[in-house]
């Protein structure tokens, strides 16, 4: 919990810093879920003595901090999409793209949250047995 925290706390950082208010608005919704998540995890583990919620907490926190990693699928898509002209998305590829470049970043950004979070809850909605 420790790690996350450091984790949480040092990309919502590096996004202050940053020019792009999408990776903002997306690096500090993140935040508050692991906060969130955070909190639940030690709240049932150390005050409640409930395993068994602390577990479901603990493994929303692991899926949702998975986020940052999806975040490098989703530019590798997103990258092959702009070469290849797939799914029309972006302009027709130059070498001298930085604006482009940029702007798949922070779209790879804005996609990864949504999908992790929806990976996650289908997760854990198999795990428990709540999608029959």
């Amino acid at each position: 919990m420790v790690c996350a925290l450091a984790q949480t706390i040092s990309g919502a950082g590096l996004a202050y810093m940053g020019t792009s208010s999408t990776v903002k608005l997306i690096s500090y919704l993140l935040a508050i879920s692991v906060f969130y998540c955070v909190y639940n995890a030690w709240y049932y583990a150390a005050i409640q003595k409930d395993i068994s919620k602390h577990k479901y907490w603990a493994m929303r926190l692991v899926g949702y901090l998975q986020t940052i990693a999806l975040q490098r699928v989703c530019m590798v898509v997103l990258i092959i999409s702009h070469r290849t002209g797939w799914l029309g998305l972006y302009p027709v590829y130059d070498d001298d793209d930085a604006a482009t470049m940029q702007k798949i970043f922070e779209d790879s950004f804005a996609t990864c949250y949504p999908i992790g979070m929806m990976l996650t809850e289908w997760y854990l909605a198999g795990y428990y047995g709540w999608t029959e």
